[in-house]
């Protein structure tokens, strides 16, 4: 985790470097500025309206790495 201060930095670093070499920043100010936040989600209030139980993010990317796994075609 970065603090504020350094993402601002960061992203304006960036964007000066993109305007030299006449290219599309990397990251900008607001991109570095969100990067340094946490946004904390609360998904009960689906879950007590529908009735949806959510798998944990480690289930989640397991599972899709397995499927991946399984339906990728290798030459």
């Amino acid at each position: 985790k970065i603090s504020a201060r350094i993402a601002f930095w960061f992203g304006l670093a960036e964007e000066m470097r993109s305007m030299l070499l006449n290219r599309e920043p990397v990251v900008t100010r607001q991109i570095a500025a969100l990067a340094a936040h946490s946004f904390p989600y609360d998904n009960s209030k689906v879950q007590r309206l529908t009735g949806i139980q959510f798998r944990n993010i480690d289930d989640t990317i397991s599972w899709c790495c397995e499927n991946y796994v399984k339906n990728v075609k290798t030459d």
